[in-house]
């Protein structure tokens, strides 16, 4: 009888010390879509529309090692697979669902760019393994000129300080059509005109197409006989075949005139 009590507290011990076989984390699911509860996606998307406010990313995962936080990475597979977004989220080991909401790229495009996705989820603890899926955006908007924005410097293929006035000996001026639901081999004409006492003169005509990866096209404009001629200009665009009415912008040209940087 002494040896069997001695046995039973030799087996608590061991257990005590050693402890339950251990789950190692793991992501078991992961969900795309447009709308979410708190606890899950009202439905599992494969084509998302690239006007939604927010895309909701719910994840499943296992485990009761600890858990400090979850990786999620959203790249753009179009072109030069742009990371669109990245972030660290901090979780508990002790919730097995995370929703997780990416909202929508800010002004002037507002929108996802369309096109093919990848999303990818990795827990960090160890022996965790990254999780990942595609899906597509898709634009219900008919393809179009969202913005023209004109500006002297470029930083990045974008605008460095927006501006509607330039000096006459201004070298060179940029205007960056930006677009929504394009695809690649799409044509965008620009028009370029100075206004004067109501008599229409062409500056420039050009026909850009949109590459690759890529959400505007962007047109260089340089003094004609290196000297802008001064007057109000108009700049009108529009993406071939399917836009009905052009996007417009305007600028200036006046002697003395600079741009603030």
């Amino acid at each position: 009888m002494v040896r069997s009590t001695a046995f039973g507290l030799l087996f608590i011990f061991v257990l005590i010390t050693t402890g339950c076989p251990t789950v190692p984390p793991e992501i078991t699911s992961l969900e795309v879509c447009e709308e979410a509860t708190d606890l899950s996606c009202l439905e599992d998307q494969d084509v998302l529309d690239s006007a939604a406010s927010s895309i909701f990313v719910a994840i499943d995962h296992t485990g009761f090692e600890p858990t400090t936080g979850l990786r999620l990475t959203l790249r753009h597979l179009e072109g030069d697979r742009v990371i669109v977004y990245r972030n660290f989220v901090e979780v508990s080991n002790k919730a097995q669902r995370v929703i997780v909401e990416l909202p929508k790229p800010a002004p002037p495009i507002g929108e996802w760019p369309v096109g093919e996705y990848e999303i990818s989820a990795e827990l960090d603890a160890p022996d965790s393994e990254s999780v990942g899926r595609t899906f597509s955006m898709r634009s219900k908007r008919p393809p179009a000129v969202a913005q023209l924005t004109i500006c002297e410097e470029l930083i990045d293929s974008k605008c460095g300080v927006p501006a509607d006035v330039y000096g006459i000996d201004e070298p060179e001026i940029y205007i960056i059509a930006d677009l929504v639901n394009s695809t690649p081999g799409d044509k965008v004409e620009m028009h370029v005109e100075l206004v004067d006492d109501d008599q229409r003169r062409t500056v420039r005509e050009s026909s850009l197409a949109v590459k690759s990866g890529k959400a505007g096209v962007i047109l260089l404009l340089t003094p004609p006989g290196g000297l802008w001629a001064e007057g109000s200009y108009e700049v009108s665009a529009s993406l071939e075949p399917d836009q009905v009415r052009p996007t417009e912008a305007e600028f200036t040209i006046e002697e003395g005139a600079s741009v603030a940087r």
